[in-house]
């Protein structure tokens, strides 16, 4: 979640979303039978919208956004929005969804034999001497249990005997990014940069392999692997083994900070901050924050088609790989590698992938392999201070989709 960049935009953290995802996603991969899908029809793609204008209605009746769904079935494709003139081209800002693009870069090496998932951060990166870079594992950072502290999303300790680096440095107290975005709202943050942030202070979570930490930090460093490993940028490697060849020329992953815009056509995205009820317009900022973990912009048709195909095995990271990606081993709860499971309360699986929120904009990417629906729900909303509730919802309304159409 990107920080108050000016008076305008409200102060708001992707981890309020995240913590709040867990209630959704903790349990173990639960079937909800196949289905046998319904015939396909003209009127489909308008009952869908009927029922996102709806759902909108039944939460946020008045406000602006609104919600965007595409769905591939066994029986079509279709699309619906509750926004006028927004189509599955307009582009939108996928957070966390970064992840998935990251980790299968990582999945890609290791397949290649290129990388190994248990070799030891110190072993791949030597000079990043962040605390128990011997430990940490590759397998460590990409379930989230390394460890890593949050630059983005946590403020630096102050005070604190445990991490007294950190008060040599004028951001203690606030979040990295809050700290430098204060100083230069166009500033261009780097893998590099972050990381040595990490060295100078010393900060640390959790000791590795010993609890879930969700933290961001987790695949800036794993971006900076790839980049070290296949001796190409992040974002080339991306772009040639995955972009490219799956024809996704609406997607990418901004890195400079000056480029405050999305691409048009674009979705309009809002923000309720905390302690208000009025939701702001957040569509444009500095979004270079968190490279290789949440700078991704992208469109709806893209993410549906990326989701889909990676899940399947259709793209260079083979079905096996896959298998071990959406594999949850403790002591990591629902997320495998750089994989999340998402389910409603109810139990019932909507399968595997991300959620990413930022200031603006919430969304869910995920594919079921039991009934072979993949789904992209965006949300124009981020509704900072019921990011449970809203989570929530928002299965609710994929599954209540996806019975529409017969699955």
């Amino acid at each position: 979640m990107v920080s108050q960049l000016d008076s305008n935009q409200p102060k708001n953290s992707r981890r309020d979303f995240v913590k709040g995802a867990v209630a959704l996603m903790v349990s173990p991969l639960l079937g909800c039978g196949s289905g046998s899908g319904r015939t396909q029809s003209t009127n489909t793609n308008a009952e869908l919208k009927t029922l996102l204008n709806k759902a909108w209605e039944s939460r946020y009746l008045g406000k602006k956004g609104g919600l965007t769904l595409h769905m591939i079935a066994p029986n079509g494709e279709f699309f619906a929005s509750s926004i006028p003139n927004v189509g599955a081209d307009s582009h939108f800002r996928g957070a966390s969804i970064t992840k998935t693009f990251t980790a299968a870069s990582i999945m890609l090496l290791v397949q290649e034999q290129r990388l190994s998932l248990d070799a030891a951060l110190s072993d791949v990166l030597p000079d990043a001497k962040i605390p128990f870079n011997d430990i940490i594992k590759i397998r460590h950072l990409l379930n989230h249990t390394a460890g890593v502290f949050d630059l983005v999303n946590n403020a630096v300790p102050k005070n604190n005997p445990q991490f007294p680096l950190a008060d040599k440095y004028n951001y203690a107290g606030m979040s990295y990014l809050e700290w430098v975005s204060n100083q230069d709202a166009n500033h261009s943050f780097t893998k590099d940069e972050l990381i040595q942030v990490l060295i100078d202070t010393q900060l640390y979570k959790t000791l590795p392999n010993k609890e879930f930490h969700y933290s961001d930090q987790h695949f800036t460093i794993l971006g900076k692997v790839v980049e070290v490993v296949s001796g190409m940028s992040l974002n080339e490697y991306v772009t040639y083994n995955f972009l490219a060849p799956s024809g996704m020329d609406s997607t990418h992953f901004e890195t400079d900070g000056s480029r405050w815009n999305l691409p048009i056509p674009l979705i309009k995205g809002y923000t309720i901050g905390r302690g208000e009820s009025v939701e702001h317009e957040t569509t444009d900022y500095n979004y270079s924050y968190d490279p290789g973990s949440g700078n991704l912009i992208s469109t709806s048709k893209d993410l549906v088609r990326w989701m889909r195909r990676l899940l399947k095995g259709q793209t260079p990271v083979n079905a096996e790989t896959i298998k071990s990606m959406t594999t949850v081993s403790a002591p990591s709860i629902y997320y495998g590698l750089g994989m999340a499971h998402m389910k409603t309360l109810s139990n019932v699986s909507l399968g595997w992938g991300h959620t990413g929120g930022t200031e603006g904009y919430l969304t869910d990417a995920y594919h079921d392999p039991i009934t072979d629906v993949t789904y992209v729900l965006q949300c124009a909303l981020y509704d900072s201070e019921q990011t449970i509730s809203q989570a929530i919802w928002m299965a609710d309304t994929v599954l209540k989709a996806r019975s529409l159409l017969g699955y």
